[in-house]
């Protein structure tokens, strides 16, 4: 049995009800199961049940064994004095809440058909990747869609949290805000928190102070990261490093410690120092970032402006002072593809929602509408099971989808495998 499961049992009521008692022999009566708590505290709120003559108003928590209230600490949790009843699948002993209150406990042992559970872990722990592969012919093309569009709504809302979180430290300077987004998008996942510490330790209206030289630019960005650093410098090296001092004495730059920079197991175009010198390129070129963001009308244009190629020194150098064969290094498609699907889609999405203008949270829709579909292991996945993606609007969906419900195997939380699973209680 898992605790899963047995949320949903109690949830859609899945379990013979008639001559309902508590474990000490009190009558229960089920109004209302609450409302399920997929975050921290307890596992259902605001339930309505009657216990012998007493309706009580509030919350449910559900474990496998009794005792597992215990081993959860929650025993010494605040949060749960407020659980009106314990529903378990085995009462393996009695338990209190945090003011010495012993729990009235419901077990489902002998209420929750052996069949039915079965036939949920026969669906659920298949060998396949999804446990609705080869199904969707079942389900109206309506109701599937319904889940894709849940699950990509459910992904913008978690991307935006940490825009939210700039816009409150940044006291709504937008710029600031896009800022930063664009400066952890350009790490790429390796260098994500190093690019994040950069911007945060160089705000933008140092940038922009120096945004029309170049070279200047490249000095604050590089000399902030601490690659100016090494002793052994090249001529090119050295001319940032001379320029970089004299941006420290005019701009009077804080001294922090420096961020490690990864390079190892990854492509030389990705490193750190190129990913930089065309994050330069970008803020020397666009020194109102707001205005970018909203004079900006499609994928193709944003890609244009993305895939920058950074000043010549970087033609032939990877890093610092270690020649290389001759290359451009302009910013690739699929890179400037990912920067508009995870920095721009959600700042057009927050943009709106902050502004209360649904034009710009709508242009962050058409914009996935507009990028080419992604390419990775999981909608690799998604196409052998027959839902090929047509753009990034898809792509995202399924990401989150894996991500969420698939790989977890969360099927009782999501729409498809809910539907999928009463249709086989109904055979």
């Amino acid at each position: 049995m898992t605790e899963d499961y047995l949320h949903h049992v109690w949830k859609y009521r899945l379990f013979t009800s008639g001559d309902l008692k508590t474990t000490s022999g009190e009558t229960i009566f089920i109004l209302h199961p609450g409302q399920h708590n997929s975050d921290s505290g307890p596992d259902f709120f605001d339930a309505r049940i009657r216990i012998g003559s007493t309706l009580w108003a509030g919350n449910v928590e559900i474990h496998v064994r009794a005792s597992e209230w215990r081993k959860h600490r929650h025993q010494f949790d605040e949060a749960y004095d407020n659980v009106i009843l314990h529903v378990v699948f085995q009462h393996d002993e009695e338990v209190m809440n945090s003011r010495g209150r012993q729990l009235l406990c419901m077990e489902l042992s002998n209420r929750i058909d052996p069949e039915g559970y079965e036939r949920y872990k026969a669906f659920i722990w298949g060998r396949r990747d999804f446990s609705c592969t080869g199904q969707f012919s079942e389900l109206p093309e309506v109701l599937i869609r319904s889940q894709f569009d849940r699950a990509l709504a459910e992904r913008l809302e978690r991307k935006i949290i940490p825009i939210r979180r700039d816009i409150a430290e940044c006291n709504n300077n937008w710029n600031e805000v896009i800022y930063r987004a664009l400066a952890r998008n350009f790490g790429f996942r390796v260098n994500t928190l190093p690019f994040e510490w950069l911007a945060r330790n160089t705000p933008h209206h140092f940038v922009r102070k120096v945004s029309g030289d170049r070279m200047y630019m490249e000095s604050l960005l590089f000399g902030q990261a601490g690659f100016l650093d090494q002793e052994d410098a090249d001529e090119y090296q050295r001319n940032l490093t001379i320029r970089y001092d004299l941006v420290q004495q005019r701009l009077q730059l804080p001294v922090f410690e420096r961020p490690v920079w990864k390079f190892s197991r990854m492509r030389p175009v990705n490193f750190p120092t190129i990913r930089l010198a065309q994050f330069a390129i970008l803020m020397h070129e666009e020194t109102n970032l707001e205005a970018m963001l909203l004079r900006s009308t499609g994928a193709e244009e944003w890609s244009e402006r993305l895939r920058l190629t950074p000043s010549d020194y970087w033609m032939r150098h990877y890093r610092f002072g270690k020649l290389s064969r001759l290359n451009p290094k302009r910013m690739g498609l699929d890179s400037s593809q990912n920067i508009i699907i995870n920095s721009v889609v959600p700042l057009f999405f927050c943009y709106g929602r902050d502004k209360g203008v649904d034009r710009y949270s709508e242009s962050a829709l058409e914009l996935l509408e507009e990028v080419m579909p992604e390419k990775n292991r999981i909608t690799t996945r998604f196409r052998h099971a027959g839902r090929k993606a047509l753009n990034a609007m898809d792509t995202q969906s399924q990401i989150e989808m894996w991500n969420m419900y698939c790989g977890p195997k969360k099927c009782l939380n999501c729409t498809i495998g809910k539907q999928l699973l009463e249709n086989r209680y109904d055979q």
